[in-house]
């Protein structure tokens, strides 16, 4: 979510990430993922369990940051439950695999799914593990193999699934073409997830970001919102050092059951995927998380971040211990102020 702008820009002092031209070429990632390209568009979801439909969704996907991801956007009716969901697909340069990592919710309740695999150019397939985590506490694993069988069908089969330990059954998805797809059938009632997140109420708007850094005066702009009943918060951005090209990126904010932490997951358009985790002091207003990145080569980075709120209107980014490439970074700053909410 927020403020994940400096990091993709305080890249050579906060050991966060480089900054390339946000230009109309492809980014560094896009060779390894270009196989997707038939994706792009609407399409009809089926999901089968055996021969029966159990859930008929929508799904819409687009090229994002320099096409070094994909979104994918949908909503489904599986057992008559609705459910909306947000998928992002990239490269992985440490792991050298395709990864998608995603959040969806329901009326009921949220997740926060991983998945992680290599593609087969040969059999048009892509084959990776998946991992579900869900608000209640479940688990739920199985074994994806997506094909691409031509530029208007897709298919998902679902192997091997568990659902905390148990034995699920396999599930299949048929992708169609489609004119259009439809707003996802939810309300705007607060979530299980809004609960661990309602501290952050106050950073729903426009933001600008500046920082004095040894390279030069960086300046960005955030804005945040609200999504899938609470549960997230996304967030769209950019940022720039006077004299550099600027970075674009996007983030989304979350829960995470399982470890009892605030995370934010960041992508940027140099082919950068970064990870925060961290833990709220209600007393002293602020939010601390470790941030761990790997640059579109493979550098890795981290970092401590402090966010430290001192009114609805203004807060501080502090980020110390930097580390890039095995190398330390100095300390910084920046101020996060209001535009409009």
């Amino acid at each position: 979510m927020r403020h994940m702008v400096t990091i993709a820009v305080l890249s050579a002092t906060v050991c966060c990430m480089t900054i390339l031209c946000c230009g109309a070429e492809p980014g560094p990632t896009y060779e390894h993922i270009k196989f997707l390209e038939p994706m792009v568009g609407n399409w009809r979801v089926v999901t089968r369990e055996g021969g029966k439909i159990v859930s008929d969704g929508q799904e819409a996907s687009e090229w994002i940051l320099n096409k070094s991801f994909m979104r994918h956007t949908g909503w489904s009716q599986y057992e008559g439950k609705p459910s909306q969901y947000e998928f992002f697909t990239g490269w992985d340069p440490k792991t050298k695999k395709v990864f998608q990592w995603a959040v969806g919710a329901t009326d009921v309740g949220f997740g926060i799914m991983w998945r992680e695999g290599t593609y087969d150019a040969a059999k048009r397939t892509w084959t990776a593990r998946y991992r579900l985590e869900l608000s209640d506490g479940g688990e739920e694993t199985s074994l994806v193999n997506l094909k691409i069988v031509d530029d208007s069908k897709i298919t998902i089969d679902f192997t091997e699934r568990r659902l905390s330990g148990k034995p699920l059954a396999d599930l299949h998805d048929t992708f169609t073409r489609a004119a259009a797809v439809a707003a996802a059938p939810f309300d705007s009632t607060p979530g299980a997830g809004y609960e661990h997140l309602k501290f952050l109420d106050f950073s729903v708007g426009k933001w600008k970001l500046e920082a004095a850094l040894p390279d030069g005066q960086y300046v960005g702009e955030e804005l945040n919102a609200w999504v899938f009943d609470k549960n997230f918060i996304r967030t769209k951005g950019w940022g720039k050092i006077a004299g550099q090209e600027r970075v674009d990126y996007e983030l989304l904010t979350g829960w995470d059951p399982a470890k009892k932490k605030v995370f934010m997951r960041f992508i940027g358009s140099d082919g950068s995927v970064a990870l925060r985790e961290g833990t709220y002091d209600a007393e002293k207003n602020c939010l601390k998380s470790k941030h761990t990145a790997v640059d579109a080569s493979g550098v890795e980075s981290s970092s401590t971040v402090v966010e430290q709120y001192v009114n609805k209107d203004r807060f501080l980014l502090k980020f110390t211990d930097g580390m890039k490439g095995g190398k330390p970074q100095p300390d910084a700053e920046a101020t996060v102020t209001r535009i409009s909410r």
